[in-house]
């Protein structure tokens, strides 16, 4: 874009991705976005700006069992919640709510794989507001498995998050978040299908509810070697 005559090279997106191991049971990864404009200003959370995707390092306790310390992706909200903003044309209402604070997060997740599942409980730190400024740990867990010689992924997850006003105590705001995603892909085809719900109680002098369900469907074709 620009004026008549010229010619301008925009660059949507862009990141810079370290990652690697120390040694065999140590790993660590850094991701920072530079696609957007600077922030300068530290977020309450964890004093990272929001350009920092990913900030961990995971330590490999035993051959099936990981502890991971630091901001990392969450994992939930079933295949939307796990796909990338930019490939996905159409976000359901689920998706909107869950980009705000619960995409990448910032705490420690313990995750124990045993064969083709893994079950992972998280217990993080959650972005404050200017009426909810004091927020106690949250906590959930995500479940992935395959099924059926890999053809059938399912993917759960639930994460309860309680913040607390410091300017009035009674002022408090839960959100609760629950996914089950089942995709089933033979090959050359696959179709998706999640179950989301969204769920955020404000409790005080007025009590609110604001329950966001979504169902989402995705079908695919691997047209490869046509």
């Amino acid at each position: 874009s620009g004026s008549k005559g010229s010619t301008n090279y925009i660059v949507k997106s862009g990141r810079v991705d370290f990652k690697g191991k120390i040694n065999e049971e140590l790993a660590y990864r850094l991701r920072w976005r530079f696609d957007k404009d600077s922030e300068v200003t530290p977020n309450k959370t964890d004093g990272l700006t929001k350009q920092v995707d990913y900030a961990f390092i995971s330590h490999k306790l035993e051959d099936n069992l990981a502890l991971t310390l630091g901001k990392f992706g969450s994992e939930l909200g079933g295949f939307e919640g796990n796909t990338a903003a930019p490939d996905i044309y159409l976000q359901s209402q689920f998706y909107k709510s869950l980009a705000t604070s619960y995409i990448y997060v910032t705490g420690a997740k313990l995750a124990y794989n045993f064969g083709d599942h893994e079950l992972a409980l998280l217990l993080i730190n959650q972005s404050e507001t200017t009426t909810t400024e004091q927020s106690k740990s949250s906590y959930g867990y995500t479940y992935k498995g395959a099924f059926m010689e890999k053809t059938l992924t399912a993917l759960l997850s639930y994460l309860t998050d309680e913040k607390q006003s410091l300017q009035a105590p009674d002022l408090k705001k839960t959100v609760g978040i629950s996914s089950v995603g089942m995709k089933y892909d033979p090959k050359p085809y696959f179709v998706s299908f999640d179950y989301l719900i969204f769920d955020q109680k404000n409790q005080g002098a007025a009590n609110e509810k604001n329950a966001t369900t979504s169902m989402v469907a995705e079908f695919g074709y691997d047209l490869d070697g046509i």
